[in-house]
């Protein structure tokens, strides 16, 4: 959307997906788009594909002990 990946859109994954349509699922992104897999938990997304060999992991967990990512969001959804 406007160039951003759909990954990374809160818009599109809270505000549609969840929000609009009622989806309390488990949001995967498309295989290989996910270019940063912080910004896509903050957005809604629970797992990104391919697994990134822990890169992603250690991101997720400097951000939560960082302040910048809620533990909250990373328990959110997925049904």
């Amino acid at each position: 959307m406007n160039g951003g990946c759909a990954n990374e859109n809160a818009h599109l994954l809270q505000g549609i997906l969840r929000d609009e349509c009622g989806f309390d699922g488990f949001a995967v992104s498309d295989w290989g788009i996910s270019n940063d897999h912080v910004e896509g938990v903050r957005a809604g997304a629970h797992l990104e594909m391919p697994a990134a060999g822990g890169d992603s992991d250690e991101k997720l967990i400097r951000a939560v002990q960082d302040g910048k990512l809620s533990e909250d969001i990373l328990n959110q959804g997925g049904g």
